[in-house]
């Protein structure tokens, strides 16, 4: 008995370093794709790491957890914009779109159905889950200012460019921010070491974003970052979290004035002001060139991939490559992921990250205004945030009440 009772927690902490090893890599997939030096790992590290997964959890099959997925707004537009590339692929018949259309059904099969499906079976949880996110990305950029000293103009570090780095550094505080409000807004006692820790990270995001220079990163990193406060201040039901956010304003404005006098951070400010003002047209004309091309060439099915050219927005390069099926789809995928978002966000849902997908959808949409994120981290954890919007609806149910309790597994039960 004490054999079998062993052989089973033995066979329980091979799937927890399993799922963990694969995990760490699916996501950091996206974030290795970005670096000058490793670039031509991505794919295999991301279809590895889709293979530990599916070994370590095993075959799924449906249950009970994951019934009825499919049939949510995001996720059949979803699969209409797998349809879409397949539907491109037989037009232009190119190998590289029918591997990027199965690459794009299988990472939306690990993210809905296997990572659930290990939550459900206690291999790992949601908090967990988080954690190794905000770990992997802040030691990323960690790593990057400690091998390549720090500078104030167009920061780059081990990323092919600075605005590679400004999308790691928001994409870490799309992670960070939403589990420093969970905590922040639900304080129990032994909650002060997450809470300094998701602060850590969110300074160590804001300020990589900063030296980067990258306007659309800062952009995307201000927009976030007023989006907490007004979350923070539609919570408002007592004076004491009243005080406490007061508290942090005051905090922030000092913290604020000393650093504006501070001649490292004036240079900062000025070199990022000096992109936005004086470089401003030089800097967009070509971006505007190549969307232009994109318009002057539209087709049903798109171009295909071999004809396309770099568009720096993700939208412009689906409707480049995809066509208008692909676009449609993908922008009704957007549109319904942040309403679902929104809904559950406002809910009264007690769920540790019932704010990440806000703040996923919210990171990937402004960054993809004037970047191309296929297969990014960011998009990643939209994917991954698919499934948490999934938990939450059945949770508050149809009408906003609570009808079911998501346990710490990140899984329901009546």
């Amino acid at each position: 008995m004490i054999l079998n009772i062993k052989g089973k927690s033995l066979s329980l902490n091979l799937k927890k370093l399993l799922y963990c090893c694969g995990f760490i890599g699916f996501f950091a997939s996206g974030t290795i794709c970005e670096m000058t030096d490793y670039q031509q790992f991505q794919k295999p590290i991301l279809i590895f790491s889709i293979i530990i997964l599916i070994l370590g959890v095993g075959i799924v099959k449906k249950h009970s957890g994951i019934n009825g997925i499919i049939r949510t707004s995001y996720n059949l537009s979803y699969i209409l914009f797998f349809i879409s590339m397949l539907c491109s692929f037989i037009v232009h018949f190119e190998t590289g779109i029918l591997i990027n259309a199965f690459g794009v059904i299988l990472i939306w099969w690990v993210t809905n159905w296997t990572m659930p499906y290990a939550r459900s079976k206690g291999i790992y949880s949601l908090e967990r889950e988080w954690f190794l996110l905000a770990c992997f990305q802040s030691l990323i950029l960690g790593y990057t200012i400690i091998t390549s000293g720090v500078t104030i103009n167009r920061f780059q570090g081990i990323f092919y460019n600075s605005n590679a780095t400004g999308g790691a550094g928001a994409t870490l505080c799309a992670i960070a921010i939403p589990y420093f409000l969970f905590v922040y807004l639900n304080r129990k006692r032994g909650d002060t070491t997450k809470l300094i820790f998701s602060v850590i990270v969110i300074v160590l995001s804001v300020f990589v974003t900063l030296i980067s220079t990258s306007r659309t990163s800062i952009l995307t990193v201000a927009g976030m970052l007023v989006l907490m406060f007004l979350l923070m201040i539609k919570e408002i039901n007592n004076k004491k979290r009243l005080l406490r956010i007061a508290l942090i304003v005051v905090m922030a404005i000092i913290v604020l004035f000393f650093m504006l006098r501070s001649q490292y951070v004036e240079s900062i400010l000025e070199v990022i002001i000096e992109k936005f003002v004086a470089r401003k047209g030089n800097e967009f004309a070509g971006r505007q060139n190549r969307w232009d091309i994109v318009f002057d060439r539209l087709s049903f099915f798109g171009n295909g991939e071999e004809s396309a050219i770099g568009t720096h927005n993700t939208f412009l390069g689906f409707l480049d490559e995809y066509g208008y099926s692909a676009i449609i789809s993908w922008a009704l995928y957007i549109v319904f992921s942040l309403y679902n978002s929104l809904r559950i966000a406002f809910s009264k849902s007690t769920n540790q990250m019932k704010y990440l997908p806000l703040f996923s959808f919210v990171c990937f949409f402004l960054l993809s205004m004037f970047e191309g994120m296929m297969l990014k981290t960011i998009m990643l954890i939209c994917l991954y945030s698919g499934n948490i919007i999934y938990l939450i609806k059945k949770e508050i149910g149809e009408k906003g009440k609570i009808k079911v309790y998501i346990n710490k597994r990140g899984y329901y039960e009546t």
